[in-house]
């Protein structure tokens, strides 16, 4: 499966993940790029991070509308190379620091 972003504003792209229905958007700005979610698996973040990168070359800043797997299990793999920022709500950065074990087990069942 080819994942692709569809611009559907001035530089707000979205691209849907059609396994789980999930959006996420990409928001192209002078120099630099926001990432709103990363879908689930390292698979899938692989795909977006190359479909981001057909878009813009800008690096980016990763941001979780919350912690459900489908959203942020992608995390690692979009801020690891090179380093990135990743932002949430402080109750969701809290879940995904203090319960991962139990939000892979949810994910998982």
């Amino acid at each position: 499966m080819t994942l692709r972003f569809v611009e559907v504003a001035d530089r707000v792209h979205v691209l849907r993940e059609p396994v789980l229905d999930v959006n996420v958007t990409l928001v192209v700005g002078d120099g630099e790029a926001l990432l709103v979610d990363s879908l689930s698996t390292a698979g899938q973040a692989a795909e977006l991070a190359a479909a981001a990168r057909a878009v813009t070359g800008h690096p980016w800043t990763l941001v979780n509308t919350h912690h459900h797997y489908d959203h942020c299990f992608g995390n690692a793999t979009l801020a690891a190379d090179p380093p990135r920022p990743v932002y949430a709500h402080e109750l969701a950065a809290a879940a995904l620091r203090e319960r991962p074990d139990a939000l892979r087990r949810e994910a998982y069942e």
